[in-house]
């Protein structure tokens, strides 16, 4: 009966080590999950953001074109006019001569 009751301790005994094992083991997993849940969750935000500054300098670079060539096209709007104003005021330079050499003909 002595051996039957050691047994049973051993027995109790074993079980307790291999549930506690068994419980620290489901524990352990359980934190690997999260660690590696997290890890995931970590990744997939810092592809986010990585794909946002990508997108903003895309964003960047292009207003930086359109703002190029909205620039150039304001250069040759101006140079335009200013051709166009050169132009003019040739114009009435030589009219102003001719009226010049008109009204000295007739005064003479």
């Amino acid at each position: 009966q002595l051996l039957e009751e050691a047994a049973r301790l051993q027995a109790s005994e074993e079980k307790r080590v291999i549930d506690t094992l068994k419980a620290t083991h489901d524990e352990m997993l359980r934190s690997i999950r999260r660690r590696h849940a997290q890890e995931l969750k970590d990744a997939e935000k810092a592809h986010f953001e990585q794909g946002r500054a990508e997108q903003r300098k895309v964003g960047e670079v292009e207003a930086r074109k359109i703002q190029d060539t909205a620039d150039m096209l304001r250069e040759k709007e101006v140079q335009s006019i200013e051709t166009s104003q050169k132009q003019t005021l040739n114009q009435y330079k030589r009219l102003l001569e001719e009226l010049k050499r008109a009204h000295a003909a007739e005064t003479q």
